[in-house]
């Protein structure tokens, strides 16, 4: 992608130099989106992710003047529902939405894949939780799981709705 797809830093209002000589290499605010940073090596903007910044592309950066790519709230709803499933249907929920949804969206492919990961996890953890009852430990277990079964999907699902991902805490990643 060239620089002219992006925006050369004269172009840029927020982009210091605006204007006159290209400025040095280095991160800039992006005049389309103030919290993001992006990266001018000195003749174009590049795939670099700024310290504490999410992983993007050039590709998911906005045109100077342009808007934020955004899931559209199909796109959410679906991912809400893989989430919020667990507690109807268990595993078997978000296992149905990533395999009907995944060729549809991106964002909707990994919330439904984080959500199949978290229902397994939380199966294995029970049964070494009920393995380990017979030393009273396993009673422990019941309730730590299953108060992380029961809120975590949720925050989840409130993450989802704001169009942002969200990952389970100590979660095999067994579907990748």
């Amino acid at each position: 992608m060239s620089s002219d797809d992006l925006g050369t830093p004269m172009d840029d209002p927020g982009t210091p130099g605006g204007g006159g000589a290209a400025p040095p290499a280095g991160w800039y605010a992006d005049p389309s989106m103030p919290s993001q940073q992006r990266y001018w090596d000195g003749a174009q903007w590049t795939e670099q992710t700024a310290p504490g910044q999410p992983a993007s592309s050039p590709s998911n950066w906005p045109v100077a003047g342009g808007s934020a790519p955004s899931n559209s709230s199909d796109d959410t709803l679906w991912s809400v529902l893989a989430h919020l499933a667990i507690f109807v249907l268990g595993v078997i929920g978000p296992l149905i939405i990533w395999l009907i949804k995944k060729e549809e969206s991106q964002f909707i492919e990994i919330e439904a894949k984080e959500a199949l990961n978290f229902q397994i996890s939380i199966f294995i953890y029970f049964l070494i939780s009920g393995i380990l009852t017979l030393v009273i430990i396993g009673l422990l277990g019941f309730i730590v799981f299953g108060i992380m079964a029961f809120v975590l999907p949720i925050i989840a699902a409130i993450k989802a709705s704001n169009g942002e991902h969200y990952r389970y805490p100590l979660t095999f990643r067994f579907v990748k």
